[in-house]
């Protein structure tokens, strides 16, 4: 038999798709923290940003209100047009008046500037006799089913309007598998008569990237709590299989027994985990993720009431494949919140909800049994990258170079390209260089060298201009960013971001 296909080609018989495939998207963010839009560092290191802890911005209701014994933030904010929505668990102290145990439902709140927030009376559900509360309608779900977390897809451009905002939620009467509804204005919601569409999964997080829809969450294919992503494409239809995002399971030889090279390893005491995955902010080329970080108590080892959760920071390309920029440094610690004398405050909960608003980002997430709360950094601050120390060591600037990045190729489908970077220079000796080159890394005579113009100025988004311009117009051509930091301090620059967008 011959070799050859029907062509008669030996060389095109299998197509493999490997590696990151290309994304379209209106504006480039390169975080230089990212490992996969950024693959190139030089003498850089990374470090968190502390947030602005804003308090508590959702909180437990009034008696006799459906959400005044618990407020808990299993849930998701969308800003819609000039309006932001929030989606949430409360538990009211009507509940249990007929026999029937407190059960969580989906409450909701709406918000002019994500900071205060109001309850309205949806008329929509009946509590303790009236339906003047801010429950939301689950029309197929009994009464007393309890709703354990929701997050919430909004799509305004879905040709069917009765599936523009799109529910993934967790009942104790599938035993924690995956269940999904629908609803026209994410009040009013209809729960698919498929349920339930998925496995086992306690999520925080949903995207869609590249027309598939991506449920993040910890599940039950690992040993202890790893981050576990679903995948749709219909939203109804499942993948049983998750793909691993995060595991921190570890394995070792039991010194107290002969090594056998037959015998499997033995799991070690799991110290650290990964709580319900984490919460997602697709910015297109690059999704940014807050995972719970759960840590058990090694003087309380096995007890839930003195573990605590700290919210770390994840990158990713595809919404399966996530990097730790600094791995166990906490991007909101629980420590601040500790008190003594409660079980549960050093348990923060990320929920589904982030938000450029002006020049600041916005993060919501919950503490265990405390509420809604609010995060905020400058904006686009959540980490930056400044010189090593011996980065910026005069004697070994011509071995290694001074401190820079470049990024991943970037092709510009029009004329008229500019690049934007936000940073902070410390001192005024401190200066950055913005360089372009191609694919090859070879740099581009007009955007490189005697013709860049060095930054000296700080910025939330700062042009960036070159001696005979401020864009770039040649289109279809491949392009790197290359990212430079100088001056006679160094030391005292901080870059968050690049944007590469159009004129």
């Amino acid at each position: 038999m011959s070799d050859k296909n029907p062509r008669g080609r030996t060389d095109d018989r299998f197509e493999v798709g490997t590696g990151l495939s290309a994304v379209s998207v209106p504006e480039v963010v390169l975080f230089p923290f990212d490992p996969y839009c950024v693959p190139f560092v030089r003498s850089l290191r990374v470090e968190l940003q502390s947030p602005t802890r804003e308090g508590e911005v959702v909180g437990y209701g009034p008696a006799g209100s459906c959400d005044a014994l618990r407020v808990q933030y299993y849930g998701t904010v969308i800003r819609v047009g000039d309006e932001f929505r929030m989606w949430y668990l409360g538990i009211g102290d009507r509940e249990g008046e007929d026999g029937k145990a407190h059960d969580l439902q989906v409450c909701y709140a709406t918000s002019r500037d994500g900071i205060h927030w109001e309850k309205p009376d949806l008329g929509l559900v009946s509590y303790g006799g009236s339906t003047a509360n801010n429950r939301v309608r689950m029309n197929g779900l009994e009464k007393e089913d309890r709703v354990y977390e929701v997050v919430i897809i909004h799509e305004p451009d879905d040709p069917d309007p009765a599936r523009r905002f799109k529910m993934a939620f967790e009942l104790p009467r599938y035993h924690g598998q995956l269940a999904v509804a629908f609803s026209d204005d994410g009040l009013d919601w209809h729960v698919s008569p498929k349920n339930p569409v998925g496995p086992l999964i306690e999520f925080s997080g949903i995207t869609k990237h590249k027309g598939c829809y991506l449920l993040n969450g910890h599940g039950g294919t690992a040993a202890s709590r790893s981050m576990e992503v679903l995948a749709s494409y219909d939203f109804e239809r499942w993948t049983t299989a998750p793909a691993m995002g995060l595991c921190r399971e570890r394995f070792a030889i039991d010194p107290n027994r002969p090594i056998n090279p037959w015998k499997p390893p033995i799991p070690l005491p799991i110290t650290r985990e990964v709580h319900i995955g984490a919460s997602l902010w697709n910015r297109g080329n690059v999704i940014l993720a807050v995972y719970g970080d759960y840590q058990w108590n090694p003087i309380h080892p096995g007890e839930r009431r003195h573990c605590r959760i700290d919210l770390g920071l994840l990158t990713s390309p595809d919404g399966l494949h996530y990097h730790e920029p600094l791995p166990e440094y906490p991007l909101i610690s629980a420590t601040e919140n500790w008190d003594t004398d409660r079980e549960w405050d050093a348990r923060l909960l990320q929920g589904q909800g982030f938000e450029n608003v002006g020049d600041r980002t916005y993060y919501w997430y919950g503490l265990a049994h405390l509420g809604v709360h609010l995060a905020t950094w400058p904006r686009d601050r959540l980490a930056c990258v400044r010189p090593h120390e011996h980065g910026f060591r005069r004697e070994l600037t011509p071995i290694i170079g001074l401190p820079h990045f470049v990024s991943c190729p970037i092709v510009p489908r029009q004329t008229g390209m500019r690049v934007f970077i936000n940073l902070e220079l410390l001192s005024e000796h401190a200066q950055v260089t913005v360089e372009l080159c191609d694919e090859q890394f070879r740099p581009l005579l007009d955007y490189s060298g005697d013709n860049v113009i060095p930054i000296t100025e700080s910025g939330l988004r700062v042009p960036v201009r070159w001696k005979g311009g401020d864009t770039y117009d040649e289109e279809g051509r491949a392009i790197r960013v290359r990212v430079g930091v100088g001056g006679i301090r160094p030391e005292d620059v901080r870059v968050f971001a690049v944007y590469v967008a159009g004129a």
